[in-house]
């Protein structure tokens, strides 16, 4: 079998090429063969998003012009809670079953993780489709999200508490919105710890422009913006009826809770809508606890959502936030080798100062364990009692106070 590793740089000169991965990408995931429009939509996004695309062909077939293996990446940030930092975004990772269990992931991920260190990235983000794929190259959850159901019939009220609303929702056509909805997004991506920034298939997903799974344009997509006391926005939600009396979510962020509850006041007072879908909210969302009957709000089900994999645990804890002030050290192991070592961690006013060592550590732990304390997603205690980390408790427990921050992180960002 002779396969060839190539990678590519999105661009408009080897449409044959691009059009072969474009394709492969769709076997892997079940998706229909694209159409011309739905090629052209996807190569402008790449080249926007200036995508690396890998792929593995193998000469000498039939079937030799497409890929038997995809493997995309992208350079964007993400807010550590400290800093915002630049990030390797992977996505679009297919093999097909016929040329699996024969090393190309592994080293289409090597390689691909190998030039984002040498590049100076700290840390590889991802979002799976199957969880078990990725813990082997040193990856783990680091946010969370959840799935809800909310009963908007006549039972629908937020507490009294919850106050008048001194801004206003405003419809809007979703293209007229999407200024609107950037302006909230950056808001949002500065201020919360675990949102990474968008590729640019958003621009056209929240404003109806495209629809990748129908391949076609969105024409049934809805907006509305929340605009503060003083006329900013600070907060949208793009939706679409999806059955007799339902309504599912598109998107939703607000950059201040003001605006979240005011949105949902303004889709519980939609007609003809008794149940609003909701994919994707925050483990910390607070409309629960607003409403006056706490049980109209289910949730369906919860996930995870980004992936880390640290490559430099120096800039990736240093640009973390921090609770308590104290200094611990700790042994990190890494099969890769990438974030291999023994670092000093010395916190000061939500921020640490990060040296390598040759201590004896306090806490040794995987790097998959590092990146699932990446941005305090999971609690020490859980992972110390999981044996993902190991350490005498008085130990455990300082870094339990170092570490768990008092906001879950979250991302409203998929790729």
């Amino acid at each position: 079998m002779n396969l060839h590793f190539e990678t590519l740089q999105a661009d408009q000169a080897d449409r044959v090429r691009m059009r072969a991965w474009f394709e492969a990408v769709r076997l892997g995931f079940h998706d229909p063969r694209g159409t011309d429009e739905s090629f052209e939509v996807w190569l402008a996004d790449q080249v926007s998003d200036s995508a690396t695309l890998r792929g593995v062909w193998e000469e000498g077939t039939s079937t030799e012009q497409q890929p038997v293996a995809t493997f995309a990446s992208y350079r964007k940030t993400i807010n550590l809670g400290a800093d915002i930092v630049d990030a390797h975004l992977i996505t679009d990772v297919t093999v097909r079953p016929t040329h699996r269990r024969q090393g190309i992931l592994r080293r289409q991920m090597t390689d691909s993780l190998t030039e984002a260190r040498d590049a100076g990235l700290p840390l590889a983000v991802l979002t799976v489709t199957e969880a078990t794929i990725y813990g082997r190259f040193g990856y783990a959850p680091a946010t969370f999200k959840q799935d809800l159901e909310i009963d908007t019939s006549v039972r629908f009220k937020l507490r009294d508490q919850v106050g008048e609303d001194p801004g206003r929702v405003v419809m809007m056509d979703p293209v007229e919105a999407l200024p609107a909805i950037n302006t909230v997004f950056a808001d949002f991506h500065a201020t919360t710890t675990g949102s990474v920034e968008r590729l640019h298939h958003y621009q056209r997903t929240l404003s109806g422009a495209w629809d990748y799974s129908e391949q076609a344009v969105e024409k049934k997509l809805r907006a509305a913006i929340h605009h503060d006391a003083h006329g900013r926005p600070d907060g949208y939600v793009t939706y679409k009826f999806s059955g007799t009396k339902s309504l599912d979510i598109t998107g939703f962020v607000a950059s201040s809770t003001r605006a979240h509850l005011a949105l949902w006041s303004f889709l519980a007072s939609i007609d003809l809508v008794e149940s609003i879908t909701m994919y994707g909210a925050p483990l910390d969302d607070p409309l629960s606890w607003a409403m006056a009957d706490r049980r109209g709000c289910r949730v369906k089900s919860q996930r995870d959502g980004l992936w880390f994999r640290v490559l430099d645990p120096i800039a990736m804890l240093t640009a973390r936030e921090w609770r308590a002030d104290d200094a611990i050290v700790a042994k990190i192991n890494d099969p890769l080798g990438f974030a291999d070592g023994t670092f000093t961690i010395t916190t000061e006013g939500q921020r640490a100062t990060v040296e390598r060592t040759d201590a004896e550590p306090d806490v040794t732990m995987g790097v998959d364990t590092l990146g699932a304390l990446g941005v305090g997603g999971t609690r020490v205690n859980v992972l110390a009692r999981a044996r993902a980390i190991s350490g005498e408790a008085d130990d455990l427990w300082r870094l339990a106070d170092m570490a768990d921050l008092r906001r879950l992180p979250y991302s409203a960002t998929d790729f």
